[in-house]
Formats: C-alpha cells, sequence, structure tokens
C-alpha cells in the first residue's frame, strides 16, 4: 500500500515541478547573450568567451560553478541536474552574479541548448567558454599548466577540476559551488 502512494507522490512532484519552470517568468529587462553572434546565434552556436574586463566579476558577490567534463572528451553537455544547481543559485542569490564556466571547445548540442536558454533567461547568470591556456596566464599556476604536467596524472580531469576551482577564487573571489549543490 505504501510503494504505490510513495510513486504516485513522485509523480505528483516531478508534473508540479515542471509545471512551474513552465510557467516562470521570462520577461527580464537586461539579458546577457549567451552565443557569440554574427547575425543569428542559435547558427553559430559559439559561447561567450569568459573575459575578467566585459564580466566584471565582483569579489563579494560572485557564484562560480565549473563544467570540467569537456577537457579531454570535447563534449558539452549540461544535465538538467546541473541545470536546477545553477538556477538555485540563481534564483536564491538575484543579487550576486552566478557563472557558469565550461573549458569545453565543442558547439551547444541540442539537448543542452534549452537547458542554456533557461538559464540565460536570469539576469544575473553568465554562461561563459574558459580557454585554459588564456585562464592560467599571469598567474602562479602557468608554469605548470604551460608543462603539461596535470595531463600526466592518473586522473587529469579531477585535478585540473581541483585547480580550476582554487584559482577562480584566487583570482575573483565569491564562491564555488559543485554542478550537483542545489541552493535552498
Amino acid at each position: 500500500m505504501k510503494k504505490p502512494l510513495l510513486l504516485y507522490t513522485c509523480y505528483i512532484t516531478i508534473f508540479i515541478v515542471i509545471m512551474m519552470v513552465l510557467m516562470m517568468d521570462r520577461s527580464y529587462n537586461q539579458r546577457v547573450p549567451l552565443f557569440v553572434t554574427s547575425g543569428d546565434a542559435n547558427k553559430t552556436g559559439r559561447l561567450l568567451n569568459f573575459e575578467p574586463e566585459v564580466d566584471k566579476p565582483l569579489s563579494d558577490k560572485n557564484i562560480f560553478f565549473i563544467e570540467t567534463s569537456g577537457i579531454t572528451k570535447g563534449d558539452l553537455m549540461l544535465k538538467s541536474r546541473q541545470g536546477c544547481a545553477v538556477e538555485s543559485a540563481a534564483r536564491m542569490n538575484p543579487n550576486m552574479t552566478v557563472y557558469l564556466l565550461l573549458v569545453s571547445r565543442s558547439k551547444v548540442p541540442n539537448q543542452s541548448t534549452k537547458f542554456f536558454d533557461q538559464l540565460e533567461s536570469y539576469p544575473n547568470v553568465r554562461i561563459r567558454c574558459v580557454y585554459l591556456d588564456k585562464y592560467m596566464e599571469n598567474t602562479p599556476l602557468e608554469k605548470w599548466y604551460k608543462r603539461g604536467v596535470w595531463k600526466e596524472s592518473q586522473w587529469p580531469i579531477s585535478h585540473m577540476s581541483d585547480v580550476l576551482r582554487y584559482l577562480t577564487l584566487w583570482k575573483y573571489g565569491g564562491i564555488y559551488l559543485d554542478l550537483d549543490v542545489v541552493v535552498t
């Protein structure tokens, strides 16, 4: 008797969450473009690069998420759970800038485009591509990166993820959150 009730409750909860997402107000005055455009953004599919001079991260007003699975595979994929993490940070912290930094040179696949579009609707979300060679410039880790020491590791993605977390907070301050953390 308890099992069907639990299953029914799960279905209702999922339905309610989906309906809330579909009904969210997307009428913000400020929108930061997700794609570099030379006409139609969706045709190029190129992400904007993270440019500190343009994005201007403020040390006490930043929340950073870093997606690093594309370092070696080149895949650029945002799962729904990860999208929820970024969205929750944006909704719960409207006075902070939420950065989703992607370490990949790939195009956004169709299945991730809807998540990126949804996140882009928040005025405080910045989705940016990070090029490691440029990101490491003029930091204590520049020589370490250029020598390729991280590639020799048994776990290069994990180690590069750790380095990027520390480096991002060292450079810009703020808060780092994993992409499986939902802010409540």
